[in-house]
């Protein structure tokens, strides 16, 4: 395989698990030094012991980062900067179920986390990043995890579904200010993809699932 992120530093967001540590997988398969953000310290820890079995210990860090916090945002990036020496890739990947049940019985405070997480964490991890990157000078990447179900109605539940239109809608107008900064934004819109967080071992909901498709 190609190395060709050879030098390049990527920080990830919420990636101690499922699509975000597979994609540091990736990265570090192909070069890259990797600052890993998640909630789960728990998860943490078993992803690096996991990545030190596989040699990868002296190019991957972690840090707990609940992405809803700016404190934890800014720790997060500066760790990258003091460990790495710069953030050319920045992959905002946090996110869970969100508030669930009907929308006349939803729980607001559920409601309002779900945006925290998913959208206020998309939002304060372009904007950090993105700083290091301007003063950097030499640009950079950001990608945002967005969904399907932000791209069309009928697909539950309603917050989740709303706050990835959101992010979809972040990335469009972020991609416009940051371009004259050689910064690209990107969201990648994923549909199913079976992690532990999406079925929990629960075959039979899965299979039904699937047979929609």
């Amino acid at each position: 395989m190609s190395r060709r992120f050879e030098g390049r530093v990527a920080v990830l967001a919420g990636a101690a698990a499922g699509i975000g540590r597979a994609t540091a997988l990736r990265l570090l398969s192909e070069g890259a030094d990797v600052m890993v953000g998640d909630a789960n310290a728990d998860a943490g820890i078993i992803f690096m012991n996991d990545m030190a079995e596989a040699g990868h210990g002296e190019h991957v860090d972690f840090l707990r980062t609940d992405v809803s916090v700016e404190a934890d945002v800014i720790a997060l990036t500066d760790a990258a900067l003091k460990r790495f020496g710069a953030i050319d890739v920045m992959f905002n990947n946090a996110g869970f179920g969100g508030a669930i049940g009907p929308l006349t019985e939803m729980d607001v405070d559920h409601f309002d986390e779900t945006f925290a997480v998913m959208v206020r964490g998309v939002f304060l991890g372009t904007k950090h990043a993105a700083r290091a990157m301007i003063a950097g000078g030499s640009g950079g990447s950001i990608v945002n995890t967005a969904s399907i179900a932000g791209l069309a109605g009928g697909v539950p539940p309603l917050p989740y579904s709303a706050a990835k239109s959101a992010v979809v809608s972040m990335t469009k107008n972020s991609a416009i200010e940051l371009a004259h900064h050689r910064i690209r934004v990107n969201a990648v819109c994923p549909g199913i993809i079976f992690t532990d967080l999406m079925h929990r071992g629960r075959e039979a909901e899965a299979e039904a699932v699937i047979a929609e498709i």
